[in-house]
This record gives C-alpha cells, structure tokens and sequence, in this order.
C-alpha cells in the first residue's frame, strides 16, 4: 500500500473563494520580496500604484509593520477609506485618487 505524503498545502474553508485562496501565497510573498529588494530604511517612503489592489493593500499593511510610510495611487476615489481601513494612518500614509482619462 502507497502513502503520499504532502507538505506545503493548506487546507482552505468553504466560506473562502478560489480567488481569495489563490492569492493567499503569491501576494504576501510578492509584498515581502519587493520591501526586501528595496530594503528601505525605517521611515521612508513607498509610492505604489494600484493602492485598492489586494496586493497594494498588503504592501500597507506589511510597510506600516517595518515602520514605513506608503503613498498610495488609487483610480477609484471609493477605495480611499477602504485603504485606510487596510492600515493607512492619515498623517503617514497618503492615499491619492487619480482620474482615469481612459473610460
């Protein structure tokens, strides 16, 4: 009788979506990687765009853990607070709307 053995998984709940549970691995671990490339010192500034991203809002939430500031770009003025709300201190972080000039 065969056993398989299986290391790296985790066991995802039903009331998590596919798409949620896709994300789980790549993104922090793109966050992490990118903020250790960069390695910039405590108190600096990090501008991303695509701040309402699932991605851009990791990156806020793993800057402010390294005693980073964040100034994010948004393309939708409604995900302003949804972003703060990731992490964002106004008086450190600054989210900034930008018009799309493409409908």
């Amino acid at each position: 009788e065969s056993q398989l053995l299986f290391t790296g998984f985790v066991l995802i709940p039903d009331s998590v979506s596919d798409e949620s549970a896709a994300q789980l691995h790549v993104n922090p671990m793109t966050v992490i990687g990118m903020l250790n490339t960069l390695n910039p010192p405590k108190g600096s500034y990090v501008l991303q765009s695509a701040g309402g991203s699932t991605l851009g809002k990791q990156m806020v939430q793993v800057a402010n853990d390294r005693g980073l500031h964040v100034i994010s770009t948004v393309r939708r003025c409604d995900q302003v607070a949804e972003l703060q709300a990731y992490g964002s201190d106004t008086m450190k972080n600054r989210v900034m709307c930008t018009l799309s000039l493409i409908p």
